[in-house]
């Protein structure tokens, strides 16, 4: 009888500003769990893998005994009010608990939008997986603003193709 072989597994966690993991938070605009073969044969490869704003960007990645895990919506008591005038939490996003590992705080871009929870199961799942996660960080992620120096008109800059 021919033993049954794993399949591969990954977990895609979108709509990310940081990852917080013990006293460290990462700038993280994805994070996939992954569990597959490892890459010289010696039985299971399970990660916890943050990513950046493409997924050749990687931020961190960390080695754990599962991914399965348990989750839960969080959100900051501290109260904002933007210009509509309507009080929202500062901060909302996930408490993620892996099964006999760490806990992971997902910090979402987004506070009005719950984070997106993307599954795969399957050999080859991976290719779905890259492409996911760019149109994911695609959707929500903001480009930072930042300040300048100086103001400049904006009929003071040279023509578009002096740039």
């Amino acid at each position: 009888m021919e033993k049954e072989r794993p399949i591969d597994r990954h977990v895609l966690f979108t709509n990310l500003q940081f990852v917080r993991y013990n006293d460290v938070r990462f700038y993280c605009a994805a994070l996939l769990l992954s569990e597959t073969k490892d890459l010289f044969g010696r039985g299971r490869r399970r990660e916890v893998r943050g990513f950046g704003t493409d997924p050749a960007l990687p931020v961190f990645d960390l080695r754990v005994d599962s991914i399965d895990f348990t989750s839960a919506s969080a959100e900051s008591a501290d109260q904002f009010i933007g210009h509509e005038g309507v009080a929202r939490p500062l901060v909302t996003g996930m408490i993620l608990k892996l099964h006999d590992g760490p806990s992971l705080q997902l910090l979402a871009q987004e506070t009005d939008r719950p984070i997106c929870v993307d599954r795969f199961e399957g050999d080859g799942k991976i290719c779905e997986v890259w492409e996911k996660l760019s149109h994911r960080v695609r959707q929500f992620w903001h480009a930072p603003n930042f300040p300048v120096v100086s103001f400049v008109p904006f009929h003071r800059l040279p023509p578009p193709r002096a740039w």
